[in-house]
């Protein structure tokens, strides 16, 4: 394996985004050669898979890979034979190996599980050296926040909201920097608030705490940007780091104004990587000499600058242990290759992601606001539960719609997330919603994206 360390990957990152377009895509292609060939000398299934490429082989001719093809086909897929399925499934069973190196020297995550078996990833430290170069060079180091005055300072106070639980990769972040805190005897300095905690704890805690940086979604944060405009919230962030959801550029710059200092974003995704990232123009660049994006149509067939896709053909250039290489992924994009006025000369992408209402309740003459993504946690971990869909009839009452997956008890699973909504309305002061069970089916937008939480009434 081509050995990178933290000082090769600094060097190999900075400034290559300002390089001449050709020269990046040249990069690119050398990296991508490089990634393929590793990949047919080391993965047993990579290697009957690419066996009829052509000498000469475009990005085109790579046969494109799909989730259920690497899950299934994991352990003959991976390029280190001591790591299989069953020694993986025992690592992350115990939350406490996370932050030891997997067979000593690798990383694992994973992606959702709740509607599919989940896809387990294991990172080299390649991928991570990589990984760690861009966040330092193009996030931190980007022009969004270079100027940003203290953001080197080794002890900033640290405030993640986001959700619990062992694989996320950004509650695993966080708990990375909170025990390396630890370590140096400033674990005070770090502040940890579930999605899912009462907006009232919420601002009791992030006002006693007053943290210098905050991770968090994009529409955690949008509704907490309402309750510092009134007065309630009284924070001074340095920065706000946004990721997992759309992030539209409207509200970024209402979460700016409201508290006062840069909102970044960026696009990342288990098996991608550090897939892009914002810029002062709210372009979000590809790192385009690192990961390659293929906009696609429904058949996998190539989609024009200018025109949304219907998925990505996804391909990480960094990880060597795990190869994924034209791997077929939903979400859908406008790719750019317009040169943007930042000054970096990489494409960059629109994200079409799914943007659902935030649901406006009454408590105590004050307004409670609640994103999607409480209600997507809610029912995330319920057995049984595939989708599940909130419509807001009125002020005081929604209507909920459950999609349950097959072989499990309807009545049974249901009422599990039904219990599980009355407890984050009680614990938001807000037990008097009345919530009314349709079974009917979920509605989709035109276009066929599921909406998890929007409103229907005057």
């Amino acid at each position: 394996m081509e050995f990178i360390d933290a000082k090769l990957a600094a060097a190999l990152v900075a400034g290559t985004d300002q390089r001449e377009r050709k020269e990046i895509e040249d990069l690119a292609r050398q990296r991508l050669c490089f990634l393929v060939d590793y990949a047919r000398e080391h993965s047993p299934y990579l290697k009957e898979k690419y066996e009829d490429l052509p000498e000469n082989y475009r990005l085109a001719d790579i046969p494109i890979s799909t989730r259920e093809e690497m899950t299934e086909l994991f352990d003959r897929w991976v390029c280190d034979p001591e790591i299989t399925t069953e020694k993986v499934d025992e690592y992350v069973a115990d939350f406490e190996n996370l932050f030891t190196p997997f067979l000593g020297k690798y990383r694992v995550i994973s992606t959702s599980g709740t509607t599919a078996q989940p896809l387990r990833i294991v990172r080299d430290s390649r991928h991570i050296a990589i990984h760690d170069a861009l966040m330092a060079e193009r996030y931190f180091g980007g022009p969004l926040l270079k100027d940003v005055e203290g953001l080197n300072e080794p002890d900033l106070k640290q405030c993640a909201i986001v959700a619990p639980g062992g694989l996320n990769s950004s509650y695993l972040s966080f708990e990375r920097v909170r025990r390396s805190y630890k370590a140096r005897g400033i674990e005070d300095r770090t502040l940890f608030l579930s999605t899912l905690a009462p907006a009232e704890e919420m601002i009791r805690k992030l006002n006693e705490f007053q943290p210098d940086v905050i991770g968090c979604y994009p529409s955690v944060i949008y509704t907490l940007a309402f309750e510092q405009k009134a007065g309630r919230l009284t924070i001074h962030p340095k920065i706000i780091g946004c990721s997992a959801e759309k992030l539209p550029e409207e509200n970024r710059k209402f979460i700016s104004e409201v508290f006062g200092c840069p909102v970044n974003d960026n696009y990342c995704s288990t098996e991608g990587g550090e897939v892009a990232m914002l810029c002062p123009n709210g372009h979000m660049h590809v790192n385009s000499d690192w990961v390659i994006v293929e906009p696609v149509d429904r058949e996998n067939n190539p989609v024009p600058c200018g025109v949304k896709s219907e998925g990505i053909l996804m391909t990480n250039l960094a990880c060597l242990v795990q190869p994924v290489i034209r791997y077929r992924m939903t979400d859908s994009v406008i790719m750019h290759d317009e040169i943007c006025g930042c000054g970096l000369n990489t494409p960059w992408i629109d994200i079409d992601g799914r943007v659902d209402d935030i649901l406006e309740f009454d408590h105590n003459g004050t307004t409670v606001r609640m994103p999607a993504v409480l209600f997507e946690l809610c029912a995330k971990d319920i057995p049984g539960c595939d989708h599940c869909q909130v419509i807001q009839r009125a002020h005081d009452a929604i209507e909920m719609r459950i999609s349950v997956m097959p072989g499990y008890d309807r009545v049974e699973t249901e009422q599990k997330i039904l219990f599980s909504f009355r407890q984050l309305f009680e614990s938001n002061g807000l037990g008097s919603i009345r919530i009314e069970l349709v079974n009917k089916p979920l509605e989709r937008t035109r276009s066929g994206k599921l909406r998890i939480a929007f409103k229907e009434f005057v």
